[in-house]
């Protein structure tokens, strides 16, 4: 029997309700803004309607504790604020907490800078 507290059962919670939540993570909508290169960093945003995100994952075995810079078109990341909604390494489903808390991080002329942790997945929304 699966315990509801288990990190992993909660985790897979949060990520389903995110993505009722959240049409633009469903949309077909998807615009790669960083391939993987030799950082193992792959950034995209999907849209639907109003709804916008950024999805950042690393496959890094190393967190970015001073960030990780984006650069791109203007057009493609807008000048504005972008919310931390989902960060998979939360120590509520057993990481080690590392990313920016909710925060929201402004991108200026297609340019953001985000604390990634190692391994993991975090979810922005445009605010």
């Amino acid at each position: 029997m699966i315990d509801k507290l288990d990190p992993t059962f909660r985790f897979y919670q949060d990520a389903i309700r995110f993505r009722k939540r959240h049409s633009a993570i469903r949309s077909r909508s998807v615009d790669i803004i960083h391939g993987l290169g030799a950082n193992r960093v792959i950034a995209f945003t999907r849209n639907s309607g109003s709804d916008r995100l950024l999805i950042v994952a690393s496959l890094r075995n190393e967190p970015f504790f001073d960030g990780y810079v984006f650069q791109t078109d203007t057009g493609r990341l807008p000048n504005g604020s972008w919310r931390e909604l989902f960060n998979s390494d939360a120590a509520l489903y057993g990481g080690r907490d590392i990313g920016n808390f909710g925060a929201d991080i402004s991108s200026s002329n297609g340019q953001i800078q985000i604390r990634i942790p190692a391994n993991a997945v975090l979810a922005f929304q445009f605010v």
